[in-house]
C-alpha cells in the first residue's frame, strides 16, 4: 500500500494496540527517516517514545526491524 511504505523490508508504520493517554484512541507507530513515534489517529497527537515507556512491550517486534545506526 502506498501508506505504508517500506524499506528493508520493515513496515513504516504498525497499530500499537495502545490507548492514547488524552482521548483513549488507538495508536499507531510510526517511523519516520529520524525518528520513531505514536500517532493517535483520532484526536492527532504525535507523542515520544517515552510517554508510552511502559507499553513497549507490545510494538516491540516491530520496533526490532527499525535500524538504529544513522547517526
Amino acid at each position: 500500500m502506498w501508506n505504508t511504505p517500506t524499506l528493508f523490508g520493515g513496515p513504516r508504520q504498525a497499530d500499537a494496540r495502545m490507548a492514547c493517554k488524552e482521548c483513549q484512541g488507538s495508536l499507531r507507530v510510526i517511523r519516520s527517516c529520524r525518528e520513531v513515534y505514536l500517532f493517535c489517529g483520532q484526536c492527532g497527537g504525535k507523542f515520544q517514545l517515552d510517554a508510552y515507556a511502559e507499553y513497549l512491550d507490545q510494538i516491540e517486534e516491530f520496533m526490532l526491524n527499525i535500524p538504529c545506526d544513522r547517526i
